[in-house]
């Protein structure tokens, strides 16, 4: 999915998906790219990373950085807390 937003998302020559304005993908997308930040913690992998998808990557840096965005997105530590108490659960709950 990431490669082909990465080829395909038009961000070369727009600020986000849409054009200049923050639209329903960019919210669809960076839902998705905020949460797989917080796997990489837990799992401590890096899949989303500038070298491999700079367009993308600077998208998603721009889109935090939106007043609005930046004053509602989710904290990411509380997210990262909250996915690996649930992850050490399934895991304690699998070798049962």
């Amino acid at each position: 999915m990431l490669e082909t937003l990465e080829e395909h998302g038009n961000l070369g020559t727009n600020t986000f998906f849409g054009g200049e304005n923050v639209g329903l993908a960019d919210l669809a997308v960076a839902s998705v790219i905020h949460w797989l930040e917080v796997i990489e913690q837990v799992l401590e992998i890096k899949l989303f990373e500038v070298t491999t998808f700079p367009s993308l990557y600077n998208w998603f840096n721009n889109f935090k950085d939106v007043p609005i965005i930046k004053s509602n997105i989710p904290d990411q530590h509380q997210m990262f807390l909250s996915f690996k108490k649930q992850r050490e659960r399934l895991m304690d709950a699998s070798s049962m």
